[in-house]
C-alpha cells in the first residue's frame, strides 16, 4: 500500500514521492490505535523532482544553488524531503467486524520501518503498564 505525496493544484498535480505504508496485523484496528494513544510513526520521503520557483528565488526542491552560511561558502542545492506521520490499522463494519484477512491466514509482509514501529509500540505498551493504563 502506498501513500502518494503530490505538489500542485487540482488540475496538474505532480507526483513527488510514494511512501510505502506497512500493512498491520489483522488484530490492529484504527479504533484500537486511537484508544491506546500510540504515537504516529514517521515515514521519511524524498524527491528528485525539481520545482519551479518564482524568478530569482531559491527554494527547497528548486535545483537552484544557494548558500546557507553568512559568508556564502556553503553552497548547495536541496531536494524536497520530509516525513509523513501516520497510524495504520483496519476498519470495522457497522456490526463491529474487523475488515482484515482472517488472523490465521494473514501475515503482513515485512516493511522497511517494521522493526522501528514494533519498538515504538512495545515502548508505548511498557509506558502504559508503568502508568497503570
Amino acid at each position: 500500500m502506498f501513500l502518494q505525496i503530490l505538489e500542485g493544484g487540482a488540475l496538474r498535480p505532480t507526483l513527488l514521492a510514494e511512501v510505502s505504508l506497512p500493512l498491520p496485523e489483522s488484530s490492529v484496528t484504527l479504533e484500537s490505535l486511537q484508544s491506546s494513544s500510540s504515537p504516529p510513526f514517521p515515514l521519511p520521503f524524498s524527491s528528485d523532482h525539481r520545482s519551479r520557483p518564482d524568478a530569482g528565488s531559491a527554494a527547497l526542491g528548486s535545483g537552484v544553488d544557494f548558500s546557507a552560511s553568512p559568508d556564502g561558502s556553503e553552497v548547495r542545492s536541496e531536494l524536497t524531503r520530509g516525513r509523513v506521520f501516520c497510524r495504520v490499522g483496519w476498519g470495522r463494519t457497522s456490526d463491529g467486524v474487523v475488515l482484515s484477512p482472517p488472523q490465521g491466514q494473514w501475515r503482513p509482509p515485512p516493511h522497511p520501518m517494521h522493526h522501528q514501529m514494533k519498538q515504538q509500540q512495545q515502548q508505548q505498551q511498557m509506558k502504559q503498564g508503568l502508568m497503570g493504563g
